[in-house]
């Protein structure tokens, strides 16, 4: 794990810059967590001296996760703009507000237990056969100063 320093945070790209980059092992892919172990999103880009963040939040991000500690799992979606759902969870799942969610081990593609946020609103449709989960964010991209980087798992 690597420390790195926040250099520039773009709020509407949901992305941030980090003062890490190849000459320091950063590689595409690697998990970027809070000093809590709250995942913050993904190295998208990477140059000689600095990288991109790609956070949880951006447009299309997508990954497993599941409900606490129960068998629940489901799929966060970034919706742009800091905002984070989670779908594909199935109608009958129990949740509630402030509940919260986490990396799976499914897809192995992250290190499973980090934190990805908080449930502040649920929409249920009789239409459908899934809930729709808004989350609130386990991180305030105003407040981050430091990142660490997880390079292996």
């Amino acid at each position: 794990m690597q420390l790195a320093e926040v250099i520039f945070k773009d709020f509407t790209q949901d992305s941030l810059i980090i003062d890490k980059g190849k000459k320091d092992g950063i590689e595409v892919g690697m998990p970027a967590i809070t000093n809590e172990k709250v995942l913050i999103g993904k190295i998208s880009e990477v140059f000689d001296n600095f990288s991109k963040v790609t956070l949880v939040s951006a447009k299309n991000f997508n990954l497993d996760v599941q409900l606490g500690q129960k068998e629940i799992y489901g799929v966060s979606q970034g919706e742009g703009n800091l905002k984070l759902k989670v779908i594909f969870l199935p109608s009958e799942a129990e949740v509630k507000e402030g509940d919260y969610f986490f990396t799976s081990s499914l897809g192995n593609f992250l290190p499973k237990g980090l934190l990805v946020g908080k449930v502040k609103k649920i929409e249920t449709s009789d239409l459908e056969s899934e809930k729709k989960v808004w989350l609130e964010l386990g991180f305030k991209l105003s407040d981050l100063s430091y990142v660490f980087i997880i390079q292996s798992w």
